[in-house]
């Protein structure tokens, strides 16, 4: 049975931010607190102060559709602390690896927080590109540990995890980059190509997260195992120990995919961001090679290619907005059409079989 996620808002850039719009979603200021409430009429100084905390881009009401609530599975409060307590963990824990440690405030707060999140995913049920869909931060280490435990979350609860095993495996997503910490942060961020010796160095980095974490974060053996083999292949040409096939752990397998799809549609400093559906293309091409082909399918089941607010072009010329997606049918969106005349809104459901040649060719910059 197929799920619709309805979208009644429109995410439009902050640069394009125009006095006057009605704000779709809470903006929380840079210490956390609710600097604007959804609901609210942006004046100049709102939009300033949107900008000068570096939101890249936001949800606004569609006039047509102002009763209607955007769906997103986390709420920006939560993501936001989420990442702040993650990067206080990060960056001051993991300095010293032999220096003795108990658990900290931070590990717990987090621990916490990631609770917080996976009742809000499980509530919600949501699909991928409902929690990818706002990268509204700079720090690409903490958004995308914070994601990759979002999306594997959702693959997890859509194999049928129950609540501990969802938790054990959320935990090791949201922790499996942290053996980059013990990395020289030159390598990590060399913007081109790493030498043979730097790639090696790379490579240590799920064994220095391992131990890291085995020692001073007490976790599950479950979640552990994400940061050690994530970077594992199913045909056994991964690292660290070129684990192959069922003997990579489900739970690092789920990371793995969650993983690579955030990362390559992220923009990095030594990589360009590609397109969800070019993401989703590489996925599928590397299932049995790199990905288990079993949870690629439930991956492209519950990911959508063309995020909810993207504006596409249309093979008989239409122009549009993607306002819904169809779980198990990620190709074949809900389309609010774009009329330069400002009628009425007009949708086109690509799931409709009067529309069954019609198909999305091209990405468009929002309108």
């Amino acid at each position: 049975m197929r799920r619709g996620y309805e979208n009644t808002m429109r995410l439009i850039r902050s640069a394009k931010l125009k006095n006057g719009v009605e704000l779709g979603q809470i903006i929380c200021a840079l210490n956390g607190m609710t600097l604007l409430k959804k609901g609210i009429t942006l004046r100049k100084s709102f939009t300033e102060s949107i900008n000068r905390i570096k939101f890249k881009s936001i949800y606004i009401e569609r006039e047509s559709s102002k009763s209607a609530n955007a769906q997103n599975s986390i709420d920006e409060q939560l993501r936001y602390h989420t990442v702040q307590k993650m990067k206080n963990l990060l960056t001051t824990e993991v300095v010293d690896e032999d220096k003795p440690r108990t658990l900290s405030n931070d590990m717990l707060n987090v621990s916490i927080l990631l609770e917080d999140m996976m009742d809000q995913i499980i509530d919600n049920g949501n699909m991928v590109s409902n929690l990818l869909n706002l990268r509204n931060y700079d720090d690409y280490t903490f958004q995308h540990s914070v994601n990759v435990a979002a999306t594997a979350s959702v693959l997890g609860l859509a194999l049928g995890y129950n609540y501990e095993d969802l938790l054990h495996l959320a935990k090791g997503a949201l922790f499996h980059d942290i053996g980059k910490m013990l990395v020289d942060i030159k390598i990590l961020n060399k913007p081109g190509k790493l030498t043979i010796e730097e790639f090696e160095e790379i490579k240590k980095h799920p064994k220095y997260g391992y131990e890291y974490a085995k020692k001073h974060l007490h976790m599950h053996e479950d979640s552990l195992i994400c940061i050690l083999q994530h970077h594992e292949k199913f045909n056994g040409n991964g690292y660290p120990d070129s684990k192959e096939g069922k003997k990579i752990h489900r739970n690092a397998q789920i990371v793995a995919i969650a993983d690579v799809y955030d990362a390559i549609t992220s923009k990095r400093v030594y990589n360009e961001p590609v397109l969800p559906s070019e993401a989703i293309e590489y996925i599928m091409a590397n299932a049995d090679y790199h990905f288990d082909s079993d949870i690629v399918d439930v991956f492209l089941e519950k990911v959508a290619v063309y995020p909810l607010g993207t504006c596409v072009k249309l093979s008989n010329g239409l122009k549009g907005l993607i306002c819904e997606n169809y779980e198990g049918y990620v190709l074949r969106p809900k389309i609010e059409l774009i009329k330069a005349d400002h009628v009425e809104s007009q949708y086109l459901n690509l799931m409709d079989k009067k529309n069954s040649a019609i198909t999305i060719i091209k990405i468009l910059p929002k309108p």
